[in-house]
């Protein structure tokens, strides 16, 4: 019951209200004999609501326990995963570098049960593109084709462009190609086409007695050799993006909080990386010039192998003797002359600019920071200036933070409630 208008005027109080409005309950039939006098007027009626409110409260404690302790584990493991903010900024530089280099040494050395690892695929990418190498340079070889010429066969060196290796029959292998003929798709590959004995007549005064390979067998091999430092390189240029996407992703991951110790690791990295790209780049270079330059192996096999071609090649020439010796020669001397470039160029991309970055990484990356002699204090870098926290990173764990101390403070404050009278 409301106050009425003239009480209102005279500026009657909210509890003076109420107690009329009590009294006038306790007075005034029917009410003050009715089943629900306890909850007439506002203030039994509040403290009527008051006790169903807890009633129904008490009764969803224990769900909003569970949920409540949830979202405090939820936001434990939040906190877990955000790195802690240093405390000694060079005990934490050297943690980073150790955590990075821990990492690539991982991906460079890792077991066979890491292999299944569909995240973690860098000698995957490697090795494809090592293959990738050696086919590209497998394409860049002779092709021997039997000319169908009346009243004698007689074979032609053909140069061709990008034509696959493989399926050309017998005499087909990684490096020379000996073939009856070519399918009209393989024929459009052909750039240039010699008859092996116009070459021979051309060189004939250069001959000399003893000479292996053939002197027409090398100028043929020099034709397809001068390519292999092109794909070299190329392959090179792959192995270094692969090789600085996967240490870019590592320092990123590993440094997430501290900005300018990112860009600095990467900056030392990259210069690292490129330094050990430049003494692969001389390898090639001195393996390109002598495989090259002159013709020559101390392997007995390769009489072995030049023996049998020939054998095998005079059947289909018989008339032509000569032209079955230089393909021979050719033959031979070519696959183990590619065998050997592409494994030293292999070896020297594993060894001498994988491997050669990740060993003393660490020490390499922090010697410029840490440094503390009079030559390098000019560059020296400030440690708490590289190890600033990243504002974002600290207001992420002030949250979380905040978000489990006032979880805790409601979980207390639940079993407090539900214990009361």
């Amino acid at each position: 019951m409301n106050p009425n208008q003239a009480k209102l005027i005279n500026g009657v109080t909210f509890t003076q209200a109420r107690e009329e409005e009590e009294q006038w309950f306790e007075n005034t039939q029917p009410w003050c004999s009715s089943i629900y006098k306890d909850r007439l007027g506002v203030k039994r009626l509040r403290t009527r609501l008051e006790n169903l409110l807890i009633d129904k409260i008490r009764e969803n404690i224990p769900k909003l326990m569970d949920d409540i302790s949830d979202k405090l584990k939820e936001a434990v493991c939040k906190l877990k995963e955000l790195p802690q903010p240093p405390v000694n900024p060079q005990i934490e530089i050297n943690r980073v570098a150790n955590m990075c280099e821990d990492k690539i040494h991982h991906k460079l050395e890792r077991s066979g049960t890491d292999l299944n690892d569909k995240n973690d695929n860098m000698w995957e990418k490697i090795n494809n593109q090592l293959k990738e190498y050696k086919t590209a340079i497998e394409k860049e070889r002779p092709v021997f084709v039997l000319a169908q010429t009346w009243p004698r066969r007689e074979f032609l060196v053909d140069v061709l462009q990008n034509i696959p290796p493989g399926n050309h029959g017998t005499y087909d292998s990684i490096g020379v190609t000996i073939a009856n003929g070519y399918s009209p798709k393989e024929k459009k590959c052909i750039k240039e086409s010699k008859n092996v004995k116009d070459l021979i007549n051309q060189k004939r005064g250069c001959l000399l007695p003893g000479r292996v390979p053939h002197e027409v067998s090398d100028s043929i091999i020099r034709t397809y050799q001068r390519h292999w430092k092109e794909h070299s390189t190329q392959c090179l240029k792959n192995m270094f993006d692969i090789m600085w996407g996967e240490i870019e992703q590592i320092i990123r991951n590993s440094t997430k909080q501290y900005k300018k110790l990112r860009f600095f690791l990467e900056g030392h990295a990259k210069q690292r990386l490129e330094s050990r790209k430049v003494n692969c780049e001389e390898l090639i270079e001195s393996f390109s010039d002598l495989e090259f330059k002159r013709s020559y192996t101390n392997d007995n096999r390769i009489a072995e192998m030049k023996n049998e071609y020939q054998s095998e090649l005079v059947k289909l020439v018989p008339g032509d003797p000569e032209a079955a010796t230089v393909m021979a020669d050719v033959k031979a001397y070519y696959e183990l002359s590619l065998r050997r470039y592409t494994d030293c160029v292999c070896m020297a991309i594993i060894n001498k600019f994988i491997f050669d970055f990740s060993e003393n990484w660490q020490n390499s990356m922090t010697s410029d920071i840490l440094a503390d002699d009079i030559e390098h204090t000019s560059r020296r870098i400030e440690l708490r200036e590289l190890v600033e926290e990243d504002p974002t990173m600290a207001e992420r764990r002030r949250t979380c933070e905040r978000t489990i101390d006032r979880l805790r403070d409601m979980k207390n404050e639940l079993d407090v409630f539900r214990y009361s009278n």
